[in-house]
Parts: C-alpha cells; sequence; structure tokens
C-alpha cells in the first residue's frame, strides 16, 4: 500500500520531539555479517525513513530472534549500528491507530450559530440556539427561528458523532472508487464560515469483501461504503453506513 500523508494527534506531536534531535541510548558502530545476524538486522523488513529539509535518512529495524524486546537500527548510509529506543518503536508499531487524528471538526457547536443542510439538490439553513449547552442545543429553520425541528437536530447530532473507522491520506480514493458528494453541511458564525462536512457514497459491486476496519474485523457496507471529509481532515475517512443517514439528510434539506 502507498505511503499515506496523514494529520497527527497529541501523540504524534509528542513522538516528533523524539526525532529533534534523533538519539539511541547506544552506538556500536560498524559490525560484521555474524553480528548482524544475531541482531535480526541481516534479513530485516522494517524500515524507518526519516525525512529532514528535504533530506531522507533510512534505518532498518532489527530484533533479535530471542530478544528481551529490544531492536536495533542500521544506517543504510554507512552501516552503522544503535540501541532503538524501547518506546519509539511501541509508538511506531500502533502508529496506524494511535498516532492519527481521527478528529473531523476542531471547532464547537458553541462556535457556531447557524448551519446550511445540501442533499437532494435542496438546502436549508438552521439557526442554532442554546449553543452554549453541547447536549441541548436546538436547531430550527432560519425563517422559523421559534420553531425547532426535533428530527433535524437528531440527525445533525448522529453526523456530528460519526467516527472514521479508516482513515485515507491526502489526495487517496478508496480501492472501491472516488465517493460521489450526496450531503454537504455548512458552518457559519456570523459571516464567517467556521468549516464544513461532506459526505460521499461508493457503490459496492455485488460479491465484494467488505473492507477491513483499524483493527482487522470486516466492516458491513450495506451495498456501499459511506465516506466524509471536512476542513479538518487530511482527505477521505470511511465512516459506518448506516442507510438512514443519507435518506433522512434529503428530508432534512426538503423540509419533508
Amino acid at each position: 500500500r502507498p505511503l499515506r500523508q496523514l494529520r497527527g494527534d497529541e501523540p504524534a506531536q509528542k513522538l516528533l520531539a523524539e526525532f529533534a534531535p534523533f538519539r539511541s541510548p547506544r552506538s556500536f558502530g560498524v559490525l560484521d555479517a555474524k553480528k548482524l545476524k544475531e541482531l535480526g538486522l541481516d534479513n530485516a523488513k522494517k524500515k524507518l525513513v526519516i525525512t529532514a529539509r528535504g533530506e531522507a535518512r533510512e534505518f532498518v529495524i532489527g530484533q533479535p530472534p530471542q530478544s528481551s524486546g529490544e531492536s536495533y537500527l542500521r544506517d543504510v548510509k554507512d552501516g552503522r549500528i544503535f540501541l532503538m529506543p524501547r518506546q519509539l518503536l511501541t509508538d511506531l508499531q500502533g502508529a496506524g491507530f494511535r498516532l492519527v487524528d481521527r478528529k473531523l471538526h476542531t471547532f464547537k457547536i458553541a462556535d457556531v450559530d447557524r448551519l446550511a443542510v445540501s442533499s437532494g439538490n435542496k438546502t436549508r439553513e438552521f439557526v442554532v440556539t442554546n449553543r452554549q449547552d453541547q447536549a441541548a442545543y436546538k436547531l430550527a429553520p432560519k425563517g422559523a427561528p421559534d420553531k425547532p425541528e426535533e428530527m433535524a437536530r437528531n440527525w445533525h447530532d448522529k453526523v456530528w458523532r460519526l467516527f472514521p473507522s479508516e482513515v485515507l491520506g491526502k489526495g487517496e480514493v478508496p480501492a472501491a472508487g472516488a465517493p460521489k458528494v450526496v450531503t454537504r453541511i455548512d458552518y457559519f458564525d456570523g459571516s464567517k464560515n467556521v468549516g464544513w462536512l461532506e459526505l460521499g457514497k461508493v457503490e459496492v459491486p455485488p460479491g465484494v469483501e467488505p473492507a477491513s476496519g483499524p483493527h482487522g474485523a470486516p466492516q458491513p457496507n450495506n451495498g456501499a461504503e459511506l465516506y466524509g471529509r471536512t476542513e479538518h481532515t487530511a482527505g477521505w475517512v470511511r465512516v459506518h453506513n448506516d442507510p438512514s443517514t443519507l435518506v433522512d439528510a434529503e428530508k432534512v434539506a426538503a423540509g419533508s
């Protein structure tokens, strides 16, 4: 699979500090072939590539067959061997889940005074009342701010709480094809556009196995995969495909 350009979360920022500068607890210099085999570096497949100021530095990661948890790095450029910081290896092995930012937005409901829902070639604007209370805010049509709509609020709350099961990289397209955008929400505070969310659907041909989630378990696709992207995400993220999400989006946008 090609490298993914992803947005890092707080643990990634902390990990980045380990590379500025990048230090090893111990250096062993250049070792012979016998010692490389003992350290698991003779036929190692794992690599660590660090790119800074346009220059890439590549290390091979090895682990002895009878290791107590220690791993070693071999600098591909000059062959020097280093002891790899143990916590660093742990962080990198779980990078696909632990280090990736899975937030859809960084703003809160309290930062929004109105929003626009577009779906099925129709758009409706809603004002957000009681916005300081995340659990009790209301959505009312812009033309009738004193008449909140419970269905619109419940639907938006479900969309607001969507959580990515897979995060795609910048410019990456799902294996099943490019999502077709069917729903969009724009968020405003006064005249300022605070953010947005687009939901796109990818039809999955019959017989195609569902894609795996972050823990390897297949995710039911109901004949389609649902993806989202926002002002904050690097690209598309896969979310749970509840068929009612898009159906209700059209109802909310149409006012039916």
